[in-house]
């Protein structure tokens, strides 16, 4: 029998935060969440296009570009809609003031995903017989800082 040589991260165990209160830098020692995974089950999160500059002048062989500013990613947060549960009503109360939070994507093996943004809409869907649905928007300002898992001595 030979070893699996595929790669890949589970997403069991995977822990959502968001906090409660406007935030500036989302690598900040102390930040407390708001942990959002015991509402949300689906993350998708679509980094940004960067900006592009043409270059050329009559001196190319073909057209030039440089690479400009990188425009900051969407993230859509899916769950269940639970109105009196803590974690969608800071979720409302971001999407009420519309400032920027601190968010945290944290996988089981202890590697992160850290940004600043902004709940920009949500959504509520109910079917016959089915569970409330709500879909939230997060647009994020600046760059998702990605860290690996802290090396133990």
């Amino acid at each position: 029998m030979t070893a699996k040589k595929s790669k890949s991260q589970s997403a069991l165990g995977l822990q959502l935060g968001m906090t409660d209160t406007v935030q500036t830098d989302p690598a900040a020692e102390g930040l407390v969440y708001v942990e959002l995974n015991t509402i949300i089950k689906d993350i998708d999160l679509q980094d940004g296009q960067t900006d592009e500059h043409e270059t050329s002048t009559f001196a190319s062989d073909a057209k030039e570009y440089e690479g400009g500013l990188s425009d900051s990613a969407n993230v859509t947060f899916n769950g269940n809609w639970v109105q009196t549960a803590p974690e969608h009503k800071a979720l409302m109360k971001a999407k009420g003031d519309v400032a920027l939070r601190a968010f945290q994507i944290k996988h089981r093996d202890g590697s992160t995903g850290k940004f600043l943004g902004f709940v920009k809409q949500y959504s509520y869907k109910a079917g016959a017989g089915g569970v409330l649905a709500a879909t939230f928007s997060v647009r994020v300002s600046g760059a998702v800082v990605w860290a690996d898992a802290p090396v133990a001595p």
